[in-house]
């Protein structure tokens, strides 16, 4: 699949003030093709209607989804109040995407929305990440995907504890060669 990106609302995302990578600052051109081409395939087999993402860093998974699903609904978590920026440049061109500033144990107090699909892509500490794990499966999440689990102790653990004590399917996970690495799990076989 040819992903068709403004190259305006990249340059955009980029500028904004967050040191963190996100999912189109990876260095190596064939890995940030493959986690997309991954992601790709995973959102167009489940046509999420809503998702919810955890760490909107600059925006970019709100913008890759939005020209993968053009109808869908994002509603994305942060803590940092500056991940706002990438939103409101999203909204500018008509992303239905809605920001929250908060932690994420904070935020699941209260969120009970309907999601088909989560990216979970916060905190990186084992507690928060297995909290967010578990969060979204009470929320009855179709399709849940983290990233950063090969690169991160943390978040392997909380991907390994939270499959084995689940009724989730593990999915898929990305391409070999993605250090970072991506995992799928589902409710439903896909």
């Amino acid at each position: 699949m040819e992903f068709k990106f403004e190259p305006e609302i990249i340059n955009k995302l980029k500028k904004i003030p967050i040191n963190e990578w996100g999912l189109l600052d990876n260095y190596d051109t064939n890995i940030m093709h493959n986690q997309m081409q991954f992601l790709a395939d995973i959102l167009l087999k489940g046509q999420p209607r809503n998702i919810l993402e955890i760490g909107t860093n600059k925006g970019y998974f709100p913008y890759f989804a939005s020209c993968i699903c053009p109808k869908v609904e994002i509603d994305t978590v942060d803590v940092n109040p500056i991940a706002n920026h990438g939103v409101l440049i999203l909204k500018g061109i008509g992303v239905n995407v809605n920001f929250y500033n908060s932690s994420s144990e904070d935020f699941f107090k209260t969120y009970n929305k309907q999601v088909d699909f989560a990216w979970i892509d916060g905190s990186h500490v084992y507690k928060d990440c297995l909290n967010d794990l578990l969060s979204c499966e009470k929320l009855k999440t179709s399709i849940i995907c983290v990233d950063d689990f090969r690169s991160n102790d943390g978040v392997f653990k909380a991907v390994f504890d939270f499959y084995k004590a689940s009724n989730y399917y593990l999915h898929s996970q990305s391409y070999i060669m993605d250090l970072r690495g991506i995992i799928c799990f589902t409710k439903e076989l896909l």
